[in-house]
């Protein structure tokens, strides 16, 4: 995969008055009540948890319009700090690139179900747009992070609404126990006869172990369908693909709770 290449010198994130996960999430509004017993059983049968209109479908469009407006912007660079996929538009680095998508990474909902996934270790390690382009966007079942690790956690906000005809993810309930990889087992290509699809209206926010075998299906549609993905995974096992610096402007608008949650090194 193509990177980018940068003559900027890093700088580790200092922070005064927050020195670990624990504190930033309570600073975010991350309680012990934050999930509910139902959402953190779903999370521990289904292996993800479903959080429908978290925003509002205004909102979402919003954060759709800031996606395509940052593609065209990049063109064909497009996608080069995190990766490209053919049939879909890929964006990389999104905290760095505007604001609007700050709720993403620090909504309490979200915070609180991949807190329970990952066992209280986590940064954000890539957050990144995928736009399922119209007759594209179909995956084979994959994972995010190997199933025995268990730790891995992926946030995937719908800024479209989610229907059978535009592409919206499939999702096997429970394979995050089963301890292996589809493409172990069969054609990760083919319809598995436990899979559901993730129909919700925009604003909707899904939170995945990213041991579950999920993977996204064609966009039948003549539109565009939005998706923003949040990988969280234990903060010294980052992708190595992913571009993760963000300036010292997006630091300072971010502030310290949200920044260590974020976990990307600041540029000079």
């Amino acid at each position: 995969m193509s990177q980018p290449t940068t003559t900027l010198s890093i700088t580790q994130t200092v922070n005064t008055s927050i020195n670990t996960l624990a504190e930033a999430l309570t600073h975010l509004g991350v309680t012990e009540d934050t999930l509910t017993t139902a959402e953190k059983a779903s999370i521990d049968r289904e292996g993800y948890v479903v959080f429908e209109r978290l925003i509002t479908p205004q909102h979402a469009a919003q954060l759709a319009a800031t996606l395509d407006q940052i593609a065209a912007v990049e063109d064909e660079k497009a996608g080069l700090d995190f990766h490209t996929e053919a049939g879909t538009t890929r964006l990389g680095n999104l905290a760095n690139k505007s604001a609007d998508f700050d709720i993403c990474f620090t909504h309490p909902k979200v915070l609180a179900a991949v807190n329970y996934i990952t066992r209280g270790d986590f940064g954000v390690s890539s957050l990144t747009g995928r736009a399922a382009l119209p007759g594209e966007g179909a995956q084979g079942l994959h994972v995010d992070f190997q199933p025995e690790s268990n730790i891995a956690a992926n946030i995937l906000w719908a800024l479209d609404d989610f229907t059978k005809e535009n592409g919206a993810t499939r999702l096997i309930p429970g394979s995050h126990l089963f301890g292996t990889r589809p493409d172990a087992v069969m054609d990760p290509n083919d319809h598995h006869p436990q899979e559901v699809q993730l129909i919700v209206p925009a604003g909707s926010a899904a939170v995945i172990d990213a041991a579950v075998w999920h993977g996204g299906t064609r966009n039948n549609t003549a539109k565009v369908r939005h998706l923003l993905s949040g990988m969280c995974q234990p903060r010294d096992q980052y992708q190595a693909f992913a571009f993760r610096q963000i300036s010292p402007a997006t630091a300072a608008r971010l502030g310290e709770a949200a920044q260590f949650v974020l976990d990307h090194p600041v540029a000079d």
